[in-house]
Protein backbone atom coordinates (compact mmCIF):
# COMPACT_ATOMS: atom_id res chain seq x y z
CA UNK A 1 0.00 0.00 0.00
CA UNK A 2 2.86 2.01 0.54
CA UNK A 3 4.31 1.62 -2.33
CA UNK A 4 1.61 2.34 -4.50
CA UNK A 5 0.73 5.81 -2.80
CA UNK A 6 4.70 6.76 -3.26
CA UNK A 7 3.92 5.72 -7.16
CA UNK A 8 0.66 7.55 -6.93
CA UNK A 9 2.01 10.49 -5.01
CA UNK A 10 -0.96 10.20 -2.99
CA UNK A 11 -0.13 12.37 -0.20
CA UNK A 12 -3.61 11.85 1.59
CA UNK A 13 -2.25 7.79 1.54
CA UNK A 14 1.03 8.20 2.69
CA UNK A 15 -0.15 10.63 5.16
CA UNK A 16 -2.37 8.04 6.83
CA UNK A 17 -0.06 5.68 6.63
CA UNK A 18 3.42 7.17 7.72
CA UNK A 19 1.23 8.78 10.83
CA UNK A 20 0.59 5.27 11.95
CA UNK A 21 2.76 4.21 14.66
CA UNK A 22 2.19 0.55 14.22
CA UNK A 23 2.03 0.37 10.45
CA UNK A 24 5.47 2.30 10.29
CA UNK A 25 6.87 -0.16 13.42
CA UNK A 26 5.62 -2.76 11.42
CA UNK A 27 7.07 -2.10 7.88
CA UNK A 28 10.44 -1.11 9.62
CA UNK A 29 10.49 -4.40 11.18
CA UNK A 30 11.09 -6.22 7.97
CA UNK A 31 14.21 -5.70 6.56
CA UNK A 32 16.65 -2.41 5.94
CA UNK A 33 15.03 -2.14 2.45
CA UNK A 34 11.85 -1.48 4.51
CA UNK A 35 13.84 0.87 6.63
CA UNK A 36 14.63 2.83 2.92
CA UNK A 37 11.62 2.49 2.27
CA UNK A 38 10.42 4.09 4.90
CA UNK A 39 12.94 7.02 4.40
CA UNK A 40 12.41 7.77 0.80
CA UNK A 41 8.29 7.77 1.52
CA UNK A 42 9.35 10.33 4.42
CA UNK A 43 10.85 12.44 2.20
CA UNK A 44 8.60 12.10 -0.63
CA UNK A 45 5.95 13.04 1.48
CA UNK A 46 7.14 15.69 2.85
CA UNK A 47 7.83 16.85 -1.04
CA UNK A 48 4.41 16.68 -1.75
CA UNK A 49 3.12 18.71 1.22
CA UNK A 50 5.12 21.55 0.57
CA UNK A 51 3.94 21.04 -3.41
CA UNK A 52 0.55 21.14 -2.15
CA UNK A 53 0.76 24.01 0.19
CA UNK A 54 2.64 25.95 -2.46
CA UNK A 55 -0.49 25.72 -4.63
CA UNK A 56 -2.66 26.09 -2.05
CA UNK A 57 -1.14 29.71 -0.89
CA UNK A 58 -1.34 30.54 -4.54
CA UNK A 59 -5.05 29.86 -4.96
CA UNK A 60 -5.83 31.23 -1.82
CA UNK A 61 -3.84 34.39 -2.58
CA UNK A 62 -5.66 34.94 -5.97
CA UNK A 63 -8.45 34.13 -4.32
CA UNK A 64 -8.13 36.59 -1.75
CA UNK A 65 -10.30 35.42 0.79
CA UNK A 66 -9.36 35.88 4.58
CA UNK A 67 -10.92 32.47 5.41
CA UNK A 68 -8.22 30.77 2.48
CA UNK A 69 -5.72 32.57 3.21
CA UNK A 70 -5.94 31.58 6.65
CA UNK A 71 -5.97 28.05 6.59
CA UNK A 72 -3.30 27.97 3.61
CA UNK A 73 -0.92 29.75 5.87
CA UNK A 74 -1.55 27.38 8.62
CA UNK A 75 -1.19 24.05 6.10
CA UNK A 76 1.62 25.81 4.78
CA UNK A 77 3.07 26.36 8.47
CA UNK A 78 2.33 22.81 8.74
CA UNK A 79 4.23 21.99 5.97
CA UNK A 80 7.32 23.54 7.21
CA UNK A 81 7.29 27.02 5.00
CA UNK A 82 8.20 30.16 6.15
CA UNK A 83 7.83 33.97 5.10
CA UNK A 84 11.48 33.01 3.21
CA UNK A 85 9.16 31.44 0.07
CA UNK A 86 8.26 34.32 -1.74
CA UNK A 87 4.50 33.02 -2.11
CA UNK A 88 4.28 32.52 1.52
CA UNK A 89 5.51 35.89 2.42
CA UNK A 90 2.90 37.37 -0.52
CA UNK A 91 0.01 35.85 1.45
CA UNK A 92 0.59 36.81 4.36
CA UNK A 93 0.68 40.27 2.89
CA UNK A 94 -2.21 39.85 0.93
CA UNK A 95 -4.31 38.25 4.49
CA UNK A 96 -3.16 41.57 6.23
CA UNK A 97 -4.00 43.86 3.06
CA UNK A 98 -7.45 41.81 3.16
CA UNK A 99 -7.70 42.22 6.91
CA UNK A 100 -7.79 45.99 6.43
CA UNK A 101 -10.01 46.04 3.69
CA UNK A 102 -12.52 43.97 5.39
CA UNK A 103 -11.76 47.18 8.32
CA UNK A 104 -11.98 50.17 5.83
CA UNK A 105 -15.25 47.82 4.75
CA UNK A 106 -17.23 48.02 8.20
CA UNK A 107 -15.48 51.98 8.98
CA UNK A 108 -17.52 52.64 5.24
CA UNK A 109 -20.42 50.69 6.32
CA UNK A 110 -20.75 52.06 9.59
CA UNK A 111 -20.22 55.83 8.66
CA UNK A 112 -22.94 55.31 5.86
CA UNK A 113 -25.13 53.61 8.63
CA UNK A 114 -24.85 56.87 10.57
CA UNK A 115 -24.44 59.09 7.75
CA UNK A 116 -21.36 60.52 9.24
CA UNK A 117 -19.65 62.67 6.23
CA UNK A 118 -16.27 63.15 8.20
CA UNK A 119 -16.06 59.64 8.97
CA UNK A 120 -16.91 58.53 5.48
CA UNK A 121 -14.38 60.66 3.38
CA UNK A 122 -11.64 59.43 5.84
CA UNK A 123 -12.46 55.69 5.11
CA UNK A 124 -12.31 56.62 1.22
CA UNK A 125 -9.19 58.05 1.35
CA UNK A 126 -7.56 54.89 3.17
CA UNK A 127 -9.90 52.67 0.73
CA UNK A 128 -8.19 54.56 -2.03
CA UNK A 129 -4.36 54.32 -0.21
CA UNK A 130 -5.26 50.16 -0.34
CA UNK A 131 -6.38 50.56 -3.66
CA UNK A 132 -10.25 49.48 -2.34
CA UNK A 133 -11.84 51.51 -5.14
CA UNK A 134 -13.33 50.61 -8.49
CA UNK A 135 -14.93 48.21 -9.63
CA UNK A 136 -15.50 47.39 -6.20
CA UNK A 137 -19.30 47.99 -5.28
CA UNK A 138 -18.96 49.18 -1.67
CA UNK A 139 -16.59 51.45 -2.88
CA UNK A 140 -18.78 53.00 -5.59
CA UNK A 141 -21.71 52.86 -2.98
CA UNK A 142 -19.45 54.88 -0.63
CA UNK A 143 -18.64 57.10 -3.16
CA UNK A 144 -22.34 57.88 -3.59
CA UNK A 145 -23.04 58.37 -0.17
CA UNK A 146 -20.19 60.76 0.21
CA UNK A 147 -21.86 62.23 -2.72
CA UNK A 148 -25.04 62.75 -1.37
CA UNK A 149 -24.09 63.73 2.38
CA UNK A 150 -21.73 66.29 0.57
CA UNK A 151 -24.72 67.96 -1.48
CA UNK A 152 -27.06 67.86 1.30
CA UNK A 153 -24.75 69.56 4.06
CA UNK A 154 -24.08 72.21 1.45
CA UNK A 155 -28.23 72.81 1.30
CA UNK A 156 -28.37 72.92 5.08
CA UNK A 157 -25.70 75.82 5.19
CA UNK A 158 -27.85 77.31 2.97
CA UNK A 159 -31.22 77.32 4.81
CA UNK A 160 -28.66 78.03 8.02
CA UNK A 161 -27.88 81.04 5.97
CA UNK A 162 -31.23 82.29 5.77
CA UNK A 163 -29.96 83.22 2.18
CA UNK A 164 -32.77 82.89 -0.61
CA UNK A 165 -30.03 83.67 -3.25
CA UNK A 166 -27.61 80.56 -1.40
CA UNK A 167 -30.57 78.10 -0.89
CA UNK A 168 -31.57 78.50 -4.26
CA UNK A 169 -28.30 77.99 -5.64
CA UNK A 170 -27.57 74.91 -3.56
CA UNK A 171 -30.80 73.54 -4.56
CA UNK A 172 -30.07 73.76 -8.39
CA UNK A 173 -26.01 72.82 -7.47
CA UNK A 174 -27.31 69.19 -5.80
CA UNK A 175 -30.60 68.89 -8.08
CA UNK A 176 -29.19 66.05 -10.05
CA UNK A 177 -27.74 64.07 -7.07
CA UNK A 178 -30.24 64.53 -4.50
CA UNK A 179 -33.95 64.82 -6.83
CA UNK A 180 -33.63 61.30 -6.99
CA UNK A 181 -32.85 60.33 -3.44
CA UNK A 182 -36.07 61.62 -1.15
CA UNK A 183 -33.43 63.69 0.48
CA UNK A 184 -35.63 65.50 3.51
CA UNK A 185 -33.25 68.17 3.54
CA UNK A 186 -33.66 69.10 -0.32
CA UNK A 187 -37.57 68.57 0.15
CA UNK A 188 -37.37 71.12 3.35
CA UNK A 189 -35.21 73.31 0.85
CA UNK A 190 -37.60 73.34 -2.06
CA UNK A 191 -40.42 73.93 0.04
CA UNK A 192 -38.71 76.94 1.70
CA UNK A 193 -38.02 78.45 -2.25
CA UNK A 194 -41.73 77.38 -3.02
CA UNK A 195 -43.34 79.23 -0.24
CA UNK A 196 -41.40 82.15 -0.72
CA UNK A 197 -42.45 82.52 -4.38
CA UNK A 198 -46.16 81.83 -3.14
CA UNK A 199 -45.77 84.79 -0.76
CA UNK A 200 -44.23 87.05 -2.80
CA UNK A 201 -46.57 86.39 -5.86
CA UNK A 202 -49.40 87.01 -2.81
CA UNK A 203 -47.46 90.31 -1.43
CA UNK A 204 -47.23 91.59 -5.19
CA UNK A 205 -50.70 91.13 -5.48
CA UNK A 206 -51.91 92.60 -2.77
CA UNK A 207 -49.48 95.49 -3.50
CA UNK A 208 -51.31 95.71 -7.10
CA UNK A 209 -54.50 95.62 -5.01
CA UNK A 210 -53.91 98.50 -2.71
CA UNK A 211 -56.39 95.94 -0.46
CA UNK A 212 -55.88 96.00 3.33
CA UNK A 213 -57.23 93.01 3.82
CA UNK A 214 -54.87 91.35 1.06
CA UNK A 215 -51.69 92.89 2.49
CA UNK A 216 -52.20 92.28 6.23
CA UNK A 217 -53.32 88.47 5.11
CA UNK A 218 -49.67 88.24 2.90
CA UNK A 219 -47.88 90.28 5.36
CA UNK A 220 -48.64 88.04 8.18
CA UNK A 221 -47.95 84.90 6.05
CA UNK A 222 -44.42 87.04 4.67
CA UNK A 223 -42.87 88.39 8.11
CA UNK A 224 -43.09 84.61 9.57
CA UNK A 225 -40.40 83.49 7.23
CA UNK A 226 -37.53 83.77 8.26
CA UNK A 227 -35.25 84.15 4.82
CA UNK A 228 -33.36 87.03 3.97
CA UNK A 229 -34.53 87.93 -0.06
CA UNK A 230 -32.53 90.71 -1.78
CA UNK A 231 -33.54 90.16 -5.44
CA UNK A 232 -35.38 93.65 -6.30
CA UNK A 233 -38.62 91.95 -6.91
CA UNK A 234 -38.63 89.41 -3.98
CA UNK A 235 -39.47 88.83 -0.90
CA UNK A 236 -37.44 91.67 1.22
CA UNK A 237 -38.74 93.92 -0.95
CA UNK A 238 -41.98 93.03 -1.78
CA UNK A 239 -42.86 93.02 2.09
CA UNK A 240 -41.12 96.61 2.88
CA UNK A 241 -43.33 97.82 -0.25
CA UNK A 242 -46.65 96.13 0.70
CA UNK A 243 -45.62 96.97 4.62
CA UNK A 244 -45.38 100.84 3.08
CA UNK A 245 -48.50 100.68 1.08
CA UNK A 246 -50.72 99.41 4.12
CA UNK A 247 -49.12 101.95 6.35
CA UNK A 248 -50.45 104.48 3.99
CA UNK A 249 -53.74 102.80 3.42
CA UNK A 250 -54.11 103.11 7.13
CA UNK A 251 -53.57 106.27 7.36
CA UNK A 252 -55.74 107.45 4.73
CA UNK A 253 -58.44 105.23 6.47
CA UNK A 254 -58.04 107.02 9.73
CA UNK A 255 -58.28 110.59 8.28
CA UNK A 256 -61.12 109.24 6.39
CA UNK A 257 -62.74 108.42 9.23
CA UNK A 258 -61.83 111.48 11.03
CA UNK A 259 -63.24 113.88 7.56
CA UNK A 260 -66.69 111.39 9.21
CA UNK A 261 -66.67 112.57 11.93
CA UNK A 262 -65.55 116.09 12.17
CA UNK A 263 -68.46 116.56 9.21
CA UNK A 264 -71.21 114.52 10.78
CA UNK A 265 -70.46 116.59 14.20
CA UNK A 266 -69.70 119.90 12.32
CA UNK A 267 -66.66 120.50 14.43
CA UNK A 268 -65.12 123.23 12.03
CA UNK A 269 -62.11 123.21 14.19
CA UNK A 270 -62.16 119.43 13.93
CA UNK A 271 -62.70 119.42 10.18
CA UNK A 272 -59.96 121.85 9.05
CA UNK A 273 -57.33 119.88 10.78
CA UNK A 274 -58.57 116.57 9.09
CA UNK A 275 -59.08 118.53 5.83
CA UNK A 276 -55.16 119.48 6.22
CA UNK A 277 -53.79 116.36 6.87
CA UNK A 278 -56.12 115.06 3.87
CA UNK A 279 -54.31 117.65 1.36
CA UNK A 280 -50.67 116.85 2.90
CA UNK A 281 -51.84 113.10 2.30
CA UNK A 282 -53.15 113.41 -1.17
CA UNK A 283 -56.64 112.49 -0.41
CA UNK A 284 -59.58 113.97 -1.84
CA UNK A 285 -61.94 116.01 0.28
CA UNK A 286 -64.04 118.70 -1.92
CA UNK A 287 -66.84 117.45 -0.18
CA UNK A 288 -65.92 118.24 3.32
CA UNK A 289 -64.05 121.83 1.76
CA UNK A 290 -67.65 122.67 0.84
CA UNK A 291 -68.94 121.75 4.35
CA UNK A 292 -66.36 123.77 5.69
CA UNK A 293 -66.50 127.25 3.86
CA UNK A 294 -70.23 126.63 5.11
CA UNK A 295 -70.08 126.19 8.02
CA UNK A 296 -67.50 128.95 8.49
CA UNK A 297 -69.50 130.94 7.36
CA UNK A 298 -72.65 130.47 9.13
CA UNK A 299 -70.08 131.17 12.30
CA UNK A 300 -69.21 134.48 11.07
CA UNK A 301 -72.87 135.03 10.20
CA UNK A 302 -74.19 134.04 13.92
CA UNK A 303 -71.11 136.25 15.12
CA UNK A 304 -72.34 139.11 13.45
CA UNK A 305 -76.08 138.85 14.57
CA UNK A 306 -74.86 138.49 17.95
CA UNK A 307 -73.05 142.13 17.47
CA UNK A 308 -75.79 143.53 15.93
CA UNK A 309 -78.69 141.94 18.41
CA UNK A 310 -77.35 144.50 21.34
CA UNK A 311 -78.60 147.20 18.53
CA UNK A 312 -81.42 146.12 17.44
CA UNK A 313 -83.12 145.65 20.92
CA UNK A 314 -82.47 149.28 21.62
CA UNK A 315 -84.11 149.93 18.46
CA UNK A 316 -87.27 147.47 19.73
CA UNK A 317 -87.06 148.88 23.09
CA UNK A 318 -87.58 152.47 21.69
CA UNK A 319 -89.82 151.61 19.19
CA UNK A 320 -86.97 153.53 16.81
CA UNK A 321 -88.05 152.76 13.21
CA UNK A 322 -85.19 154.96 12.13
CA UNK A 323 -82.48 152.97 13.67
CA UNK A 324 -83.72 149.58 13.11
CA UNK A 325 -83.91 150.55 9.44
CA UNK A 326 -80.18 151.52 9.09
CA UNK A 327 -79.00 148.44 11.08
CA UNK A 328 -80.81 146.44 8.79
CA UNK A 329 -80.52 147.90 5.52
CA UNK A 330 -76.41 147.45 6.48
CA UNK A 331 -77.08 143.99 7.64
CA UNK A 332 -79.47 142.60 5.78
CA UNK A 333 -77.51 140.14 3.90
CA UNK A 334 -76.91 138.34 7.60
CA UNK A 335 -80.72 137.24 7.95
CA UNK A 336 -81.76 133.58 6.05
CA UNK A 337 -85.22 133.82 5.88
CA UNK A 338 -87.93 136.05 6.03
CA UNK A 339 -89.20 135.37 9.74
CA UNK A 340 -86.06 135.92 10.80
CA UNK A 341 -85.62 139.62 8.77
Amino acid sequence: ELETAMADESLEILTKILNNRCAVAAIGYLSLDCVELLKTATLLRVQLWRTAALKMLEQATEQRSIGALEAALIYATDAGLTAKEAIFALAQKTLDEEKQRQIIRAQIRTAIADKNLGSLLTALDEAKNIQLTDPNELFREATEAAAVMTAERKVSSAIESKSLFELKTAITSTATILSTTQSSIYTRGEKIISEVDRIVKLLREAITQESMINLKSALSQALVLDVQDDHPEGLSTSTSLAQDILKRLQLEAEIREKLKKAASCEDIESLRDAIQQAKTNGIPAETEMILLTRLEVEKRRREQLAKITHELQKGNDKNDVAALQAVLKENGDLFTNEDEF
